[in-house]
């Protein structure tokens, strides 16, 4: 008896990979249904071995849109790289579905700044004219930093190594400086 040809959903993922306008969100769904079927995502892979990497990327965002439910033209609107954050972070927290407020950071944000708006949780209110200010400090600033916080109303946060209400403590301590205009 013969061996079977290539399935369907092989065929199906292998023309719209290429196919230079497909959406990068309809080739990741694909896949993942392509991923139901044992042995054919390693099948795709043979026929495109240089594009290995982008492969396993479209699988792990394609996995995890077929759970959200999100409709395609909230997932273009979103943008693939945004959407590939959003399954990476994912991954390691895995859920049925997206978190709305997850996905509205998405929405909200460029892809630079998701990462680290997903690695800090919900947004809290803050007022409409509040400004973020990132600082990279090496361990001995760092020290000086958190001295001066915690000397002008910031503390300790929790059982971590954070701090809480460094903001009010950093402002604080500039309005003691001598003022300069």
């Amino acid at each position: 008896m013969a061996a079977a040809g290539p399935s369907k959903a092989l065929k199906s993922v292998t023309k719209l990979a290429n196919t230079p306008k497909t959406s990068r969100i309809e080739l990741a769904l694909a896949l993942a249904d392509l991923d139901d079927e044992p042995g054919a995502v390693a099948d795709f892979i043979t026929t495109m071995p240089t594009k290995l990497r982008t492969t396993y990327a479209l699988l792990e965002v394609g996995r995890w849109l077929r759970h959200t439910g999100l409709a395609m033209e909230r997932c273009e609107a979103i943008g693939w790289t945004k959407l590939a954050i959003l399954a990476r972070h994912r991954a390691d927290r895995p859920l049925k579905k997206a978190n709305r407020t997850e996905l509205d950071m998405a929405e909200k944000r460029t892809a630079a700044e998701l990462p680290a708006a997903l690695a800090a949780g919900p947004m809290v209110k803050t007022p409409q004219k509040a400004r973020t200010v990132l600082l990279r400090l090496t361990p001995a600033q760092y020290a000086v930093f958190e001295a001066a916080v915690l000397a002008h109303g910031a503390s300790k946060a929790g059982k971590g190594k954070g701090l809480a209400d460094k903001e009010v403590g950093l402002v604080a301590a500039l309005r003691k400086l001598p003022s300069t205009s």
